[in-house]
């Protein structure tokens, strides 16, 4: 004799779970398409997981798919967006306080600019900052495109004035995810015409 599952007694992804094993069963599956309401109100009542987890076997409850939680997608893009706009506000300030290696540091070792290799741009980088004295920096709100979970795109305007240039424009940097930081990898400057 079979053991069906009656409508009610199980949640969605413990149906999908046994429906290869329902061939010869004689109760209709009809259930399966429609949410049961006791399941609904466990799912949206804004009960603990753990109430959740009582709704689905622990085979299913144990993988990593079924025990993330709803909505950790759109959670991490959040985050995301987040850490790049403490790496941008990070880098700003290392630069308008003239920290050379904490301003370097946002870049990918390779970085060269426009430079014909990474040494090359790092030390026109640290002789132009020595030389500019007080730094004002200022930037726009960022437009930020996260391109997949290691890169993205930060457009900005960017304000800048020293002692011995000043400047406005546009800023575009690509970012990097490397070790669990964001890096500048590309960096482009578009000056607005005054």
């Amino acid at each position: 004799m079979q053991k069906c599952f009656g409508q009610g007694t199980v949640g969605l992804l413990t149906a999908l779970a046994i429906l290869p094993g329902l061939s010869g069963c004689n109760k209709t599956i009809d259930w399966l398409f429609d949410a049961p309401a006791q399941n609904e109100s466990v799912l949206t009542s804004g009960k603990t997981e753990a109430s959740v987890e009582t709704a689905v076997p622990m085979s299913i409850a144990a993988s990593p798919a079924a025990a993330a939680p709803v909505g950790k997608a759109a959670d991490s893009g959040l985050t995301t967006e987040s850490e790049i706009r403490s790496t941008l506000n990070a880098w700003r300030d290392a630069w308008a306080a003239r920290d050379v290696d904490a301003y370097l540091a946002f870049y990918t070792p390779n970085f060269k600019g426009r430079e014909v290799g990474p040494a090359n741009w790092q030390a026109s980088r640290k002789r132009v900052i020595a030389q500019a004295g007080k730094i004002e920096l200022t930037l726009g709100e960022p437009q930020i495109v996260v391109d997949s979970l290691n890169q993205a795109t930060v457009t900005f305007s960017q304000n800048y004035r020293s002692q011995i240039r000043s400047d406005k424009g546009i800023k575009k940097l690509q970012l990097r995810r490397s070790e669990g930081h964001w890096l500048i990898e590309e960096e482009s400057f578009s000056p607005t015409k005054r």
